[in-house]
This record gives C-alpha cells, structure tokens and sequence, in this order.
C-alpha cells in the first residue's frame, strides 16, 4: 500500500514538473515567435523607406549654366530629373533662351525624379508701364520707378517752382515718357525735379540780359560827313 502511495505520489510530482515545463516552453516559443516578428517587421520597413527616399539614388545637379534650356532639359532627363522655368530675366550679355541660374545648385546632391527649378534669360527685354510721377516728391517718385521694375534711373534738377517736386521721366533721348508707356527695364531714364534755386537763378540771368539789352548804346565821336558842296554829276 506504502509503495502505491509513493508511486502516484511521484507520477503527481512528474505531472506537475512537466507541466512547469510546457509552460516555459510555451514562454520561450511565444518570445521567439515575436521576436521573429519584431525583425520582420523592420525588415519589411526598412526597405519600403529605402524605396521611398531612395536612399541610394542620391545624384549631383549638373552644371547647366549657360546651356540652352532644351539641351539643359535632355542632360536633367537623362540623369532621371526634371526641369521646371520659374522666372525668366533680360542679360545682354547672354544668349538668350540659355539657364542663368538653377536650384538647387551644380554639385549639389538630389534624389532621382526630383525637380531643379531654373531661371533663363529672355529672348525679349521685359517692359513696364511708365507709372505716374509727376507731382510726386523725389523720394516717393523714384520709389515708384523702382517698385515699378525700373533699374536705370538718373535725378537731374531743373528749375522748377517747387523744391523737390517730380516733373517728368525722359528717356535716352531726351523725350518725355507719358504715364501708362511701355518701356524696357533697363531703359536710362531720367527723372527730372524741380529746383527753386535754379529757376531764381535762370530768372536773375533772364532779367540781367533783358536790362543789358534795353541799356543805350554809348554814343560814338566819328563826324557826320558833310554833304554840302557834294557833286552829283
């Protein structure tokens, strides 16, 4: 009876001790199991930010300075970039239709089929309308010119009644540009302002030539030649 007794008590204790077993298993197979997970999932990440940002993509913007913009848009294509014109300017002394300028800059790093944004020059000088100046004070006239996209602007006084008063804008050749014309940007222009110490000046000179003109004449000491006794015949 003793010996059935300690039989079943054992199988009890094997019962139990396997069970404590299993249960640890399960644990560690369970840990393992996430773990696998947990690493396949960073796998799976990884490589789709790695398609995203194409991390090994990575290229330098050419030099395209200079080139014209169909040959700058076939050297970008090529490389697996895109060209887009942001603004266009007038340089005389380029040619035109060529890239001035590009951002993001030659040598700079970029990712393929990314955008580099150029500024080219125009075929044609850019042209604004001539705003209203006149009556306008000296600063506020050429500010005006210059918000207006004017960049060659050259004060002259000239009498005038009032000091500092706006009169008129004249071109390269002296001709008075009326609000509302179309003229290039960098057309010299010259803004012209009134000076009241020149017109009292250019008055002081008119007056002295009107009295030294109504002056009399000093008189003369040649003899009036004498006519008595003269022979006509």
């Amino acid at each position: 009876m003793k010996e059935g007794a300690h039989r079943v008590e054992g199988e009890q204790q094997l019962t139990k001790k396997n069970k404590k077993m299993k249960s640890w298993q399960i644990i560690l197979l369970n840990i393992i199991a996430m773990g696998v997970v947990a690493v396949v999932l960073v796998w799976l990440v990884l490589g789709w930010l790695g398609r995203y940002t194409r991390h090994d993509q990575v290229l330098r913007v050419p030099d395209i300075k200079g080139l014209a913009q169909i040959d700058a848009r076939e050297e970008l294509e090529r490389m697996g970039l895109h060209i887009e014109v942001t603004d266009s300017v007038y340089d005389a002394s380029q040619v035109p239709g060529v890239v001035l300028e590009s951002t993001p800059k030659a040598g700079a790093t970029i990712k393929r089929d990314r955008v580099v944004y150029v500024t080219v020059n125009n075929t044609e000088v850019k042209q604004y309308a001539m705003p209203e100046v006149q009556d306008q004070s000296l600063r506020q006239a050429e500010a005006l010119l210059k918000a207006n996209g004017f960049v060659n602007i050259t004060i002259k006084y000239v009498p005038g009644q009032f000091d500092d008063l706006a009169l008129h804008v004249k071109d390269r050749y002296g001709h008075i540009i009326m609000m509302g014309q179309r003229v290039p940007y960098n057309e010299p222009l010259t803004l012209e302002i009134a000076s009241r110490e020149l017109l009292d000046q250019e008055l002081m000179n008119g007056d002295a030539e009107v009295l030294q003109e109504a002056a009399p004449q000093p008189a003369t000491n040649e003899p009036e030649p004498n006519n008595d006794g003269e022979d006509w015949f």
